[in-house]
């Protein structure tokens, strides 16, 4: 199976996360957002993979995130 990219890609995730696009750029790069994958010189998004951590992990995730902003 393929994987599909969702559409909106970065800004998509950073409206439904509600934070800031260059937020999850950075927490990408540092691998902190398990569904976004560089592809060559860009980063896209998995959407079944978005919508797995979405129903799993966000609540935490986002709380860590929202919390180390704060320090």
């Amino acid at each position: 199976m393929k994987n599909k990219f969702l559409e909106g890609g970065i800004p998509k995730v950073a409206e439904v996360l509600g934070l800031n696009e260059r937020t999850i750029y950075r927490e990408a790069k540092l691998g902190k957002f398990p569904f976004i994958k560089k592809v060559a010189s860009r980063y896209v998004v998995i959407e079944d993979s978005f919508n797995d951590w979405m129903f799993t992990s966000a609540v935490t995730e986002l709380k860590k995130l929202k919390e180390s902003q704060c320090d």
